[in-house]
């Protein structure tokens, strides 16, 4: 179900699935003109919870993980109306409420983006074959966020080179039969150049030879072992730097 509004804010309903909430709540977004970086909670609280009673009334199904988003919405609305310090400069540190979602929102747009260009390889030839990205959850998502040194920016640089390596290959032509790598495989071939050195830099995993398969499927096993806590990422110089993360007890 997709939610439109008119002049008069009512929703009115068109039959269009969602992916999950984070969709949802980008459309709504869109939808509203608002600046992903500066979301008006409270107004796309209100068209959010809406649009779920709407739903609700019409008998419609709705998963879990939507009414979870619904509280998540409301809470941050709630911290956001807490009084704030006066003593608090405006140099000082503040955490803003929204950044989390901020966060979930911008990583989920950048899975969408690869999803699509793997969509669109498959269609590229008859002999082409590929698994389905697996879009991350809400709660996959908030582990990313765990890692300290793992930013919203960095991701997004990295994606953003290989959507331009994609377009400066176009049209692009697939001669194999089936798709050549796998996200265990690249995992495998991640962790063994970060046992050979301390730190590794993200562009040196790739060279001239590397298709869009390679630097896909390879960027894909990055998040899951980030995810999994395997390797961590930072940043020196405008460049990005992988390090594997020591297990308890070694050195």
């Amino acid at each position: 179900m997709e939610p439109e509004f008119n002049n008069s804010n009512n929703i009115n309903i068109h039959i269009d699935d969602f992916d999950g909430p984070l969709e949802l709540l980008l459309h709504l977004i869109k939808q509203s003109e608002m600046d992903i970086y500066d979301i008006q909670i409270e107004k796309i609280t209100r068209q959010y919870v809406e649009y779920l009673t709407e739903m609700k009334n019409l008998n419609v199904n709705i998963a879990g993980e939507y009414f979870v988003m619904a509280s998540n919405l409301m809470a941050i609305k709630s911290k956001l109306l807490l009084p704030r310090n006066d003593e608090i400069n405006e140099d000082d540190d503040y955490e803003d409420p929204r950044d989390e979602l901020v966060n979930q929102l911008l990583i989920y747009q950048e899975y969408k983006e690869v999803s699509k260009v793997l969509k669109k390889m498959e269609t590229k030839t008859s002999q082409y074959h590929s698994v389905d990205p697996v879009l991350p959850s809400v709660d996959e998502m908030i582990d990313f966020n765990d890692n300290e040194k793992f930013s919203i920016d960095l991701i997004q640089q990295a994606f953003d080179r290989i959507i331009e390596k994609i377009k400066s290959n176009e049209p692009y032509v697939h001669s194999v039969i089936e798709w050549e790598y796998t996200v265990k495989g690249q995992s495998t071939y991640v962790m063994d150049r970060l046992s050979k050195q301390q730190s590794v830099e993200f562009d040196s995993l790739f060279d001239k030879t590397s298709n869009v398969e390679f630097v896909v499927t390879t960027f894909l096993s990055l998040l899951e072992l980030v995810k999994e806590q395997k390797v961590k990422v930072g940043q020196i110089d405008d460049k990005l730097y992988l390090e594997k993360i020591a297990k308890q007890g070694e050195e």
